[in-house]
């Protein structure tokens, strides 16, 4: 037994959540640096990708820096706008092609790029090589952060590319693929000296949430495995939605991630009619940074195999009745 008299909880309870303790965040860190193939070094957590995020242009960039983002994207940087912290650069962007363009246009005051790989409502994204050929061009004076959210189920990531380029920081979360959503734990892969300053600035390890430590440190191989080929139904399911939807004439923005931008007469209209059937999705007429090009767009998360009937039903029902 250990009385726990340190951090100063109560200890009288039968069942306790206690604040985490350095064993906690190093066994955690040590099992997801295992999962990745990287050092403990190289890796930090977080509670969540948006608590990586907000450490990261939060404060490692100087107030007044100017960040390039494509839009739309994740919407972390709407604090920083507010807060006038930085001075955020956005381009409209709808597909990778149009990001490689304003990338080559870049005004030297940049100091940061930010890009979800894949983009997050629209679902495209680059190749290991193009991340590479970017980072080429960019000045290692320039952080470079990449988003992979969604990396298991598209299988593109800028991991190895840190060895090479220094500025390179890659940001990830355990709440897609793993279903971890409610523990609120992501993780940065960067080199070590990033790795360091972010730990300081993060904080004490009970600044993460102990039951997700909890919950990560104890994954298995086999927990990998499951996440993995949980992935891989998702994109065979997402293979035959995008084949009902192209045969009933609907278009929709085809992507490398577990979810659709799909376009509707009235997303308002649809949302709710699919709400009404038990189905929630997102109406992206009400994403951050739209420009109305997605306004009467929604975006629904691809379902498993089980449940892909009873959805691309009552989808094509919503969206073909006007």
């Amino acid at each position: 037994m250990v009385l726990r008299l340190d951090l100063n909880e109560r200890i009288s309870r039968k069942k306790q959540l206690f604040y985490a303790r350095p064993k906690d965040y190093d066994a955690a860190k040590k099992t997801l640096a295992s999962y990745c193939n990287i050092s403990p070094i190289q890796l930090a957590l977080t509670n969540g990708s948006f608590h990586a995020l907000d450490l990261i242009f939060g404060s490692l960039l100087r107030a007044g820096t100017r960040v390039f983002i494509p839009v739309p994207t994740f919407p972390f940087y709407e604090k920083f706008e507010f807060s006038g912290h930085l001075k955020i650069e956005k381009v409209p962007c709808f597909d990778a092609m149009a990001v490689m363009k304003s990338l080559n246009r870049l005004s030297a005051s940049v100091r940061a790029i930010y890009l979800a790989n894949p983009n997050n409502p629209l679902g495209y994204g680059f190749t290991k090589t193009e991340l590479g050929n970017i980072l080429d061009k960019v000045p290692k004076t320039r952080l470079f952060v990449v988003d992979e959210a969604y990396y298991e189920f598209c299988g593109i990531t800028a991991k190895s590319l840190i060895s090479k380029h220094k500025n390179l920081i890659v940001v990830r979360t355990l709440s897609k693929a793993f279903g971890l959503a409610g523990a609120r734990i992501g993780y940065v892969i960067a080199n070590p000296q990033i790795i360091r300053r972010l730990e300081r600035l993060k904080g004490p390890p009970y600044t993460i949430n102990h039951f997700g430590l909890s919950l990560v440190a104890q994954l298995t191989s086999s927990d990998f495995h499951e996440a993995q080929n949980y992935a891989n139904e998702i994109n065979q399911v997402k293979i035959k939605l995008t084949e009902k939807l192209s045969a009933a004439g609907i278009d929709f923005y085809q992507g490398l991630t577990n979810f659709l931008a799909i376009k509707t007469f009235d997303a308002k209209k649809v949302t709710g009619r699919l709400e009404k059937l038990g189905i929630l999705v997102n109406n992206l007429g009400n994403y951050t940074d739209s420009h109305r090009k997605l306004k009467n767009y929604i975006r629904l998360t691809i379902p498993p195999y089980s449940k892909l009937d009873w959805v691309s039903r009552s989808l094509l029902v919503s969206l073909v009745a006007k």
